[in-house]
């Protein structure tokens, strides 16, 4: 069940995935990720925690921050978690370093305007 009481703490679930694809991806070439298995699953793992906890956010949440691509991130965490033998580490890679910082700014400012 969704419930805005749970929000806050999903939405902290969400940051602290982020954090750490910024952190382990920071400073890592393209090529050094895909040679890294145990940091190519790592970072898979954490974007499925991202789309799990969007998955539960409340559509209060979702309504008024329809800017950010909840669907997206929420399908991403199905696609990986039910079709796991055909993932695209190229798409993982793209995701960890294109979208993943606009999505800690986002989910910062969201936790910013909750206090």
């Amino acid at each position: 069940m969704k419930n805005r009481t749970n929000d806050r703490e999903r939405l902290g679930h969400i940051l602290k995935a982020v954090d750490f694809i910024l952190k382990h991806t920071n400073n890592k070439t393209e090529n050094e990720f895909y040679r890294d298995d145990l940091l190519k699953y790592a970072i898979l793992k954490q974007i499925e925690i991202i789309g799990e906890a969007a998955n539960y956010l409340s559509n209060d949440i979702i309504e008024k921050y329809e800017k950010l691509e909840w669907r997206d991130i929420i399908n991403a965490r199905h696609i990986y978690v039910h079709h796991y033998d055909r993932v695209d580490f190229t798409m993982v890679w793209e995701i960890a370093i294109k979208n993943i910082p606009l999505l800690k700014t986002a989910i910062a400012d969201i936790l910013n305007e909750m206090e």
